[in-house]
């Protein structure tokens, strides 16, 4: 029998993917929800935790890109600036020889921005795809809950027939029905217990 802890477990996509991962193969009583819950309250869950490194990740490749590229704008001005007033106290007359190296720094600093933003997009990209694993995960586990078939009722007897029904129907004339043949299972109709309803053992 399922306890109700349980059944509130199995429809937990968190508490599935713990049972797992501590070896619980049937989740179907309140000491398997107990060494679930000690596992969360020690480790946390394990989807929030995965979504947690994820967004940390993305983060720390957003900041440093970030960081990288303020340095090279830096590093950039600091070298144009430098050969201007070289080419200046040197070459005044060879202006557009420093204009054409100008350009051509101000190329590779415009190159490396698209590789920063192509970067940034692509760390965006793995942070929706984390989110994505884990809307399917818990969809998945939320499948998983709902088509949750329990064992068969151990009073159920599979019939006796094929050859040998004769037999059966004479014990059946010679033996009367008695109230203890009867198992009564409450619960009819419901969900959880499909085998729910009067049987004959």
């Amino acid at each position: 029998m399922v306890s109700d802890r349980a059944r509130a477990a199995l429809r937990n996509p968190s508490y599935l993917r713990v049972a797992n991962l501590i070896g619980i193969r049937q989740l179907d009583s309140g000491s398997d929800v107990d060494q679930i819950e000690k596992y969360i309250r020690e480790n946390g869950d394990p989807y929030e935790n995965a979504l947690a490194a994820a967004n940390r990740a993305t983060e720390q490749v957003r900041a440093r890109s970030i960081q990288d590229l303020k340095a090279l704008t830096t590093s950039f001005e600091q070298r144009i600036g430098q050969m201007n007033a070289d080419f200046n106290s040197r070459y005044g007359s060879l202006q557009s020889a420093a204009d054409a190296r100008y350009n051509d720094l101000n190329q590779i600093l415009l190159q490396r921005t698209n590789d920063y933003n192509t970067q940034l997009a692509a760390s965006q990209a793995a942070l929706d795809q984390s989110q994505q694993l884990y809307e399917d995960q818990v969809k998945l586990a939320t499948n998983q809950a709902n088509a949750f078939v329990p064992e068969a009722n151990p009073s159920a007897r599979t019939a006796t027939a094929g050859d040998d029904r004769q037999n059966l129907f004479n014990n059946v004339r010679q033996r009367s029905k008695q109230l203890s043949d009867l198992n009564l299972l409450s619960g009819v109709g419901a969900q959880g217990n499909p085998l729910a309803g009067l049987q004959i053992a």
